[in-house]
């Protein structure tokens, strides 16, 4: 995967094989994570769609701007939108994880006449109601046992989602602390802000505007986001059909994921994704 750089930062750009191509997706990482993340999704669709996924500043590629004492979701919004204003797409798919997700219902209402078809994957949403002890301020991963169960709340099931690899499983919790150690300031001060009522509020008077096509991914195990949630903030304009004429939101179950349905259900969360595609495309 090349990587690009221009005057407003880093973002990761994969450009498809065949002259024929299908879109672009656009993907938004999410807290804690970097644009790799989505890197098993790629090889599913190299041959079909262009790929940019924007690397977020201060989570691992790019720094944070040292002036910014205060860095919040909001400040992530700007700079996806400065940042897709200077790629200009004509028309895109867009794809947002966690507080990705959140980000890129904000992005959708920006880019009314440019985002063909928007996916939330677990997205942080109005109505979530964070009650696991780790979210609070002093959240903090610094040990391996920390981490492992991190791990275990993000992943349904951990071993086998990693194929029982315990050297895998092994390496990425070393990577994590190191990754935690290195930008694990600057992540707390922005989950702060996820869960802040500003954001709460910005939250619903997006959700309440969505008038593309919308896929809403939830994890029936998922511990951070709770699928309940995304019911009640997107159950109003959720339909069956997406042929129907009117606001086009539809909400999958993925019943064998927690947070990271792109990792634990791999072949399924493509799936969905091209299906939802397809459909919108066929209208």
């Amino acid at each position: 995967m090349e990587i690009k750089r221009n005057e407003l930062g880093t973002y990761f750009y994969f450009k498809c094989k065949n002259d024929f191509k299908k879109g672009t997706i656009v993907f938004i990482h999410g807290w804690a994570t970097n644009s790799e993340y989505h890197n098993n999704f790629i090889k599913h669709i190299e041959n079909e769609y262009d790929y940019i996924a924007i690397q977020l500043p201060g989570f691992g590629v790019q720094e944070w701007d040292k002036n910014n004492k205060k860095p919040n979701t909001f400040d992530l919004f700007l700079y996806c939108i400065n940042l897709l204003r200077e790629i200009n797409l004509d028309k895109f798919y867009l794809i947002g994880h966690s507080m990705g997700g959140g980000i890129a219902i904000k992005i959708a209402n920006i880019f009314r006449k440019n985002v063909v078809g928007l996916i939330l994957v677990t997205p942080t949403n109005s109505k979530m109601k964070p009650k696991w002890k780790l979210i609070n301020k002093k959240f903090k991963l610094k040990t391996f046992k920390q981490y492992f169960k991190w791990l275990n709340l993000i992943y349904s099931d951990l071993l086998k989602t990693f194929e029982n690899d315990h050297e895998k499983i092994k390496q990425l919790i070393i990577d994590g602390l190191k990754f935690q150690k290195e930008n694990g300031n600057l992540m707390r001060k922005i989950k702060k802000s996820i869960y802040s009522h500003r954001n709460l509020k910005q939250l619903k008077n997006n959700e309440s505007q969505i008038e593309c096509p919308t896929l809403v991914l939830a994890g029936k195990y998922d511990k951070i986001i709770n699928p309940k949630s995304l019911f009640k903030a997107f159950g109003e304009k959720q339909i069956e059909n997406l042929d129907e004429n009117k606001a086009l939101i539809k909400i999958e179950l993925m019943d064998k994921s927690a947070h990271m349905p792109f990792h634990e259900q791999e072949k399924e969360y493509v799936k969905e994704i091209k299906d939802f595609i397809k459909q919108i495309n066929t209208k």
